[in-house]
């Protein structure tokens, strides 16, 4: 990243990681700060609990994760299995991704658009194999190499209340571990909220408060100083 900055002559510049990409996020945040202004970090693990771990998951998603975790050589022999049947049936896809969805996002998942999207980049992620997408995941139930709460920059914490893959607790863990946070919570939504409020985050993110608040839907916002 840094050596993309400075190819394109960005001397400083905000963020945005979603889910898995949170982390990556947070890193660029301690490693490239001050450079990195500010940065968001939507449905975002913690490196406090293993994806598997946190209070609040389900069983049923709590047990394949802790497959994955445990289990990764297996989890992707299988998943290699199944990949020539998804992609012969790409339709299985926003079905999965919806069973695992809060009821407010079920509605958007099940549109032409979105599914369209969901079984995209499934198939262009696993192009090669499903290794890449188990390898990170064992990456994220390691130590991560770095501490958050070294990062200087700016951080805004955003989360849906209900979120079933990544709950709540992943995002209060950051908030009281990162120096400079906001926590943005969505009260009824889960883990795909981001694409119904990526217009409020990205004006959030610049500071253009009046426009990051005139979205119909309530969000709890709340400064924390660790």
């Amino acid at each position: 990243m840094r050596e993309l900055a400075d190819a394109l002559s960005i001397d400083r510049f905000r963020i945005v990681g979603v889910s898995a990409g949170g982390p990556y996020a947070l890193a660029l945040a301690h490693r490239l700060a001050p450079r990195v202004i500010a940065a968001a970090v939507c449905s975002s693990l913690s490196p406090l609990a293993a994806p598997h771990r946190p209070p609040g998951m389900r069983r049923r998603i709590r047990l394949p994760l802790a497959l994955l975790a445990h289990a990764p050589k297996l989890c992707e022999a299988v998943g290699e299995l199944a990949l020539p049947t998804i992609r012969r049936h790409p339709r299985l896809l926003p079905r999965v991704i919806a069973a695992h969805a809060a009821p407010e996002e079920r509605g958007l998942l099940d549109t032409a658009d979105e599914r369209a999207a969901a079984s995209t980049s499934f198939l262009t992620a696993t192009g090669h194999g499903v290794g890449g997408m188990i390898s990170d995941d064992v990456v994220y139930s390691r130590p991560w190499g770095f501490d958050p709460g070294e990062a200087g920059t700016e951080i805004h914490l955003w989360h849906g209340a209900r979120d079933p893959l990544v709950p709540l607790e992943h995002a209060l863990q950051l908030a009281v571990t990162l120096p400079r946070s906001q926590l943005f919570v969505a009260a009824d939504a889960g883990h795909h909220f981001f694409r119904r409020r990526l217009r409020q985050i990205l004006a959030a993110l610049v500071g253009r408060w009046p426009d990051a608040a005139g979205e119909s839907l309530a969000i709890s916002r709340s400064r924390v100083a660790a």
